[in-house]
């Protein structure tokens, strides 16, 4: 495939150099058998009769190993003479069908052979009850109707949410299970009580109503492997779920630099983050388009190249991108996407950026957006998503600072940006998303 001129290249935009970033690596090797070893901690020997049906929650997030953790369960579940079976906890994800869940945990690798559970989806709820803060208590009626509901899920900053509890098991027995008219009712509750205000209302009633078992809280680190994983008891959340929370937030990845000009992502979705891109990672957590005073790292251009397959047309996040690509756009299914952002209330991400038929022009557009930085000294970052931050390309402007930092490794001498004849990129770090 024939490339554009270097010298074209060369003075249109800057030079790349490759940095590998060094995070703190707590993991798990054997994650399996810590499962079983947590899991037996719960004690629900004297709590589960044989034949019970016990629901396991199964969410829409890409979790390291997680089919394997699910498996893990289910045999657990059924050494106790229980008939296990994983139902979809993900509020309105997969377009708020049945079949459209389905297809995002099949699109995860969670079926019912690798998981070794069946797997049951049902968008309908019941009212479990009336919060005291004025709104109901959804819940998926599949769980509602099992005779016990374990919940499994990963510990880890929400981007929107703010608190002691983001994402976690809560807000998967809360809004996950509440289907879309349960994440709908929570997300508009959002404007007027804090979500942890939401949670003390309604948890602790949620946990007795629908005999949850407990629960196993999971924490990745920043190589998206398995850094631990806990057992939870059911009248626990609560109080467990902000500790973990610290313990993610420490070890989750971060962009190398808190100055930015412009942040190209090859990609974005919705099994990469609720809102496709990770604003704690990006700085947008608190205004789609811009970070607020004190908040890092500050990055004033978003170039969006793609969307994950696994998203199925979701593109929630796309209005957080201040620039895409024709190829992004091309694969947004509009319905889907705007029946997540209606729900989520989370309007903002499903607004369309200005739309560019190809990289080279979305970087140049990006580039002229700044008119008072030249290409040479311009701070521009390029990951592949903002859960892959291990190598990252760097603009030349950072060299000095990379060349200082003994956490930042530079594997690679400076080279030109370059795309091939239709201006698409042709990336210099192998292996990231087309």
């Amino acid at each position: 495939m024939s490339k554009m001129a270097p010298d074209i290249v060369a003075d249109a935009f800057p030079r790349l150099f490759r940095l590998q970033q060094i995070f703190p690596r707590p993991r798990l090797d054997d994650v399996v058998r810590e499962v079983g070893l947590e899991l037996a901690k719960l004690d629900l020997a004297n709590r589960i009769r044989p034949h019970q049906r016990i629901a396991i929650t199964a969410g829409s997030r890409g979790i390291a190993g997680i089919p394997a953790i699910l498996a893990a369960t289910g045999t657990y579940f059924r050494s106790l003479g229980a008939v296990p079976f994983l139902i979809p906890a993900m509020g309105s994800h997969g377009g708020a069908t049945e079949s459209g869940q389905r297809a995002v945990l099949a699109s995860l690798g969670l079926t019912s052979d690798t998981c070794g559970c069946p797997i049951e989806s049902s968008m309908e709820t019941d009212i479990l009850f009336e919060s005291p803060l004025g709104f109901p208590i959804h819940c998926d009626r599949l769980a509602h109707h099992a005779d016990g509901l374990f919940i499994v899920g990963r510990i880890k900053p929400h981007t929107l949410i703010t608190g002691p509890i983001q994402s976690g098991l809560c807000k998967m027995l809360l809004v996950g299970l509440g289907k879309q008219k349960g994440a709908s009712t929570i997300h508009a509750a959002l404007s007027e009580h804090g979500f942890f205000e939401i949670l003390e209302s309604s948890v602790p009633r949620m946990v007795r109503e629908l005999n949850v078992l407990g629960g196993l809280a999971i924490v990745e680190n920043a190589y998206s492997e398995t850094a631990t994983v806990e057992a939870i008891q059911p009248g626990e959340f609560l109080t467990q779920e902000p500790r973990l929370l610290e313990q993610a937030t420490e070890w989750m990845p971060r962009l190398p630099f808190d100055d930015v000009d412009i942040l190209v992502i090859d990609a974005i979705g919705k099994d990469i983050s609720g809102s496709g891109l990770d604003t704690n990672i990006v700085g947008r957590k608190f205004n789609d388009n811009r970070a607020v005073p004190g908040e890092k790292p500050i990055v004033r251009r978003i170039v969006a190249r793609s969307l994950t397959p696994a998203s199925e047309g979701n593109g929630l996040g796309v209005g957080i991108a201040d620039i895409i690509t024709q190829k992004l756009y091309a694969a947004i299914n509009q319905e889907v996407m705007w029946t997540n952002g209606i729900t989520s209330g989370h309007l903002g991400a499903v607004k369309i950026a200005p739309i560019y038929a190809s990289d080279r022009a979305a970087i140049t557009a990006a580039l002229e957006s700044l008119p008072c930085i030249h290409p040479r000294t311009t701070r521009l970052l390029w990951i592949q998503d903002t859960r892959n931050l291990l190598e990252v390309d760097c603009s030349e402007a950072y060299l000095p600072s990379a060349q200082s930092r003994s956490n930042l490794a530079i594997q690679g001498p400076l080279m030109r940006m370059e795309f091939d004849q239709n201006g698409q990129a042709i990336r210099i770090i192998k292996g990231l998303f087309p």
